[in-house]
């Protein structure tokens, strides 16, 4: 069974058009834009015609950074920094999901989010080392961690109303505008139009 972990944002929207997981898993772990990426993933799912679920842990009190609405810690190499977190979702999805057969857990890391060790090729292989080796052999996959996020954009071909419902706010549940994930959602936009330009609105 193929799990998407999915947020809303435009690299995870990418992967559930391409390739149509079993369930499309948003967690809500006490992140301050929860119920923003909820909505927009329901919205998306829903579009796509795919099975959409949510799994609520508010994990509030051990978070930091800008997710959290807390102060980031010295480590952090970024503002919304949150310690363990792409382990923890990982961790929290193969749970809920422990039993399943051939479970298969996809995270929309890109090449991009690299920025963090948790972001990049060698966590990924480990987390999947760690999760094969336990009951179950489940694993974890990121399709898109060696590509950049405009390319997954472009080679999806994704519709334009589709991408107007992605959801990349680190902030609040609605787009602040200011944030690094609202300022990287309307640059992967803008380059979309630039590079698309045939690109046409349906309804």
């Amino acid at each position: 069974m193929d799990v998407l972990l999915f947020s809303g944002g435009i690299e995870s929207t990418c992967l559930a058009f391409s390739l149509k997981p079993d369930i499309c898993l948003t967690i809500n772990y006490g992140q301050l834009a929860a119920h923003g990426e909820i909505a927009a993933a329901q919205n998306i799912a829903s579009y796509f015609g795919l099975k959409h679920e949510i799994l609520e842990i508010n994990l509030s009190s051990i978070g930091s950074g800008q997710l959290a609405g807390a102060p980031t810690i010295p480590q952090a190499s970024i503002p919304e920094f949150w310690p363990y977190r792409n382990q923890m979702l990982i961790t929290f999805a193969a749970m809920k999901y422990a039993g399943s057969e051939k479970l298969r857990l996809l995270i929309g890391s890109a090449l991009g989010d690299a920025t963090h060790q948790d972001g990049t090729l060698p966590f990924i292989e480990s987390m999947n080392s760690l999760l094969n080796m336990q009951e179950g052999q489940a694993r974890v996959e990121a399709p898109a961690i060696e590509i950049e996020s405009i390319d997954l954009l472009l080679t999806s071909n994704i519709d334009v109303d589709v991408l107007d419902m992605t959801f990349s706010c680190f902030d609040a549940q609605y787009p602040c505008g200011r944030c690094r994930g609202c300022i990287k959602n309307e640059h992967l936009r803008a380059s979309y139009f630039e590079h698309r330009p045939s690109c046409q609105r349906t309804g």
